[in-house]
């Protein structure tokens, strides 16, 4: 499934509004959504809307994801994709299975390119700036 054209964008919004209202997905939704964002993320991460939609949803599926390996692991790719690492850090504090996944070689990479020499890590907005 490509989630390149608004009508894609609109379902991600629709089940990110879903998951918000329910606090709940079923297995294949999670996987349809994390899908997507991660998508939005490798192809549109400089358009606003579709950005900000993928943190919402990063910030959602966190709160509410099952423990499933591959959910998990989907998850950590959109957050390294966004390039706001805080999220990983916070989700080490809540689930030991994502504590328990290392970091790829891409992902350490990407997060020392956004470190500063003090050791603050920027989001890809802020390293722009």
């Amino acid at each position: 499934m490509y989630y390149y054209y608004y009508t894609e964008y609109d379902y991600i919004f629709n089940l990110l509004e879903k998951l918000k209202k329910e606090k709940k997905l079923s297995y294949q939704e999670f996987k349809e959504i994390l899908e997507g964002t991660y998508f939005i993320l490798q192809k549109d991460i400089d358009n606003e809307d579709w950005y900000n939609l993928s943190l919402s949803v990063i910030c959602h599926v966190s709160e509410y994801l099952p423990d499933d390996i591959l959910l998990n692991e989907i998850l950590l790719e959109c957050i390294s994709a966004s390039r706001v690492f805080l999220y990983r850090e916070m989700l080490n504090n809540k689930s030991i299975q994502i504590k328990n996944c290392e970091p790829t070689l891409l992902e350490e990479f990407a997060k020392n390119f956004y470190t500063l020499d003090s050791g603050t890590v920027l989001t890809k907005i802020k390293k722009i700036l």
